[in-house]
């Protein structure tokens, strides 16, 4: 990642690496789509309260905020972690129901 130094002299994560946050963020906002919305109420008979979809893109703008760049880093893998371990549940489902 690269980074740059600020007025203040620390340094973040630079806004050319704007694309690691920018899956999570696209997730938000499929969740609160009224599609979406639409499509999980009728398999499920509730409403996404999308909490996991927002707390993967907190961490991922946590980790856009970090000076220390290997945390960044590490953070951001841990997001992409999360997101792949849920999606493959998901599917797991989403198969095994239909």
């Amino acid at each position: 990642m690269a980074s740059s130094n600020n007025d203040d002299g620390s340094s973040r994560v630079n806004d050319s690496d704007s694309e690691t946050c920018r899956f999570p963020i696209g997730q938000v906002f499929q969740c609160v789509s009224p599609a979406y919305q639409f499509v999980y109420y009728w398999r499920w008979g509730e409403c996404d309260n999308c909490d996991e979809r927002f707390n993967d893109m907190k961490l991922c703008m946590k980790a856009k905020l970090q000076a220390d760049q290997e945390k960044a880093k590490s953070l951001i893998a841990e997001v992409y972690l999360f997101i792949s371990v849920r999606e493959t549940l998901v599917g797991a489902v989403q198969y095994l129901l239909c």
